[in-house]
C-alpha cells in the first residue's frame, strides 16, 4: 500500500512557481513547519494501524518529506543521508 497525504494542505508549489523568483520561499516554508505537518502524518500512521492492523510501516521522505517526522510516542528507526532521503521504520 502507498499512502502520499497532503501534508502541504493543497499549497503545494509548482517547479515553474518555485523557480519564477515570484514566491517567497522562506513564507511559504514558514507555513509548512512541523506543527502543520507532523499532526498530519500522525493521523496517516494511526489511521493505517488501526483500518488495516498493520504494526510495521516503512517511510521514505525526499527533500521536504525527510523532515517529516512522528510524534514522540512512536517507535522508530531513521537514517538521515546526506541528500536530504530519510529511510524510517516504525
Amino acid at each position: 500500500m502507498t499512502v502520499v497525504p497532503d501534508v502541504l494542505h493543497n499549497d503545494a508549489l509548482t517547479p515553474e512557481e518555485f523557480g519564477s523568483g515570484k514566491i517567497d520561499f522562506q513564507e511559504w516554508l514558514g507555513r509548512h513547519g512541523p506543527e502543520t505537518v507532523d499532526p498530519v502524518a500522525e493521523i496517516v500512521i494511526k489511521n493505517i494501524r488501526e483500518k488495516f492492523n498493520v504494526e510495521k510501516l516503512a517511510a521514505i521522505g525526499y527533500c521536504f518529506g525527510a523532515k517529516v517526522r512522528t510524534s514522540t510516542t512512536e517507535k522508530l528507526v531513521a537514517c538521515l543521508c546526506g541528500c536530504k532521503v530519510t529511510y524510517l521504520l516504525l
